[in-house]
C-alpha cells in the first residue's frame, strides 16, 4: 500500500474530467511533476499525523526520500508511528539524503571561492530558489512539500530510531536487506541511493 500526501496523490482521486485540467494549471505553478498522472490506488494521508493503520498490523514499512521533507519533530513522530504499526520483528527501511556526504563534499571543495557553499546549500534542498515566477514562489512559500526541512547522517537517523524504541538498526546498501528481495525490487530504485543513506531497523 502506497501512502502519500502530495498534490499528485490528491489529484489522482479526482474524476479524469477535473484531474487533467487541474494538472495543467498546477503543473505550471508547481513544476513538471504534477503533469504526470499517478496511480489511483494511492492512500492520501498527511504522514505528520497518525498513520491510518492498526497497531502491529504491518510487517514492513519502506520510505524513500520522505523523512527529510518533515521537521525533526515530525520526523520523529513518524518513526514512532512506524514502530506502533509494525509487528514485533517488523522492519522499517528509510532512505534519505546523507548529510555527512554533503558535508564531506563541501569540505573537499571549499577552496572554490564560495562556490562550494552555494552548491552545499543548493544540494541540501532546504531553501528552494527564489529565482522563480511569482506564482511558483507563492506556492512554495505556503505549500513547501518539495523542500527539505531536516537532514540526517547515519548516526543521527539511527539515534532517532533508537529513541523510538526499535531494538536494532544498521546501515544498508541498495537491495541489501532483511526484506524479501522480490518485494523490495518493486519499490527500491538505485538512483535514489546516490548521495543517500539507508537505515534498516527492526522492532
Amino acid at each position: 500500500m502506497n501512502v502519500d500526501g502530495s498534490w499528485n496523490a490528491l489529484l489522482s482521486k479526482l474524476p479524469r474530467s477535473l484531474e487533467s485540467p487541474l494538472r495543467g494549471v498546477l503543473g505550471r505553478i508547481a513544476g513538471e511533476t504534477l503533469s504526470v498522472a499517478w496511480p489511483r490506488n494511492v492512500l492520501v494521508r498527511d504522514v505528520r499525523k497518525a498513520l491510518p493503520f492498526a497497531s502491529e498490523s504491518a510487517t514492513v514499512i519502506y520510505a524513500s526520500h520522505l523523512i527529510e521533507h518533515l521537521t525533526r519533530d515530525d520526523g520523529r513522530r513518524l518513526v514512532a508511528e512506524c514502530y506502533r504499526v509494525l509487528v514485533p520483528g517488523g522492519i522499517l527501511r528509510l532512505v534519505t539524503p546523507d548529510l555527512e556526504q554533503l558535508a564531506r563534499t563541501y569540505l573537499s571543495e571549499k577552496h572554490d571561492s564560495g562556490g562550494a557553499a552555494d552548491r552545499f546549500m543548493r544540494d541540501s534542498g532546504i531553501f528552494p530558489s527564489d529565482n522563480q515566477p511569482l506564482p511558483v514562489r507563492w506556492y512554495r512559500r505556503w505549500f513547501r512539500y518539495d523542500s527539505h526541512k531536516w537532514l540526517y547522517d547515519a548516526a543521527s537517523l539511527g539515534s532517532t530510531i533508537k529513541e523510538c524504541h526499535f531494538s536494532t538498526w544498521q546501515r544498508r546498501g541498495y537491495l541489501e536487506s532483511s526484506i524479501d528481495l522480490d518485494r523490495l525490487r518493486e519499490v527500491e530504485m538505485i538512483e535514489r541511493f546516490e548521495g543517500a543513506v539507508c537505515i534498516e531497523a527492526c522492532k
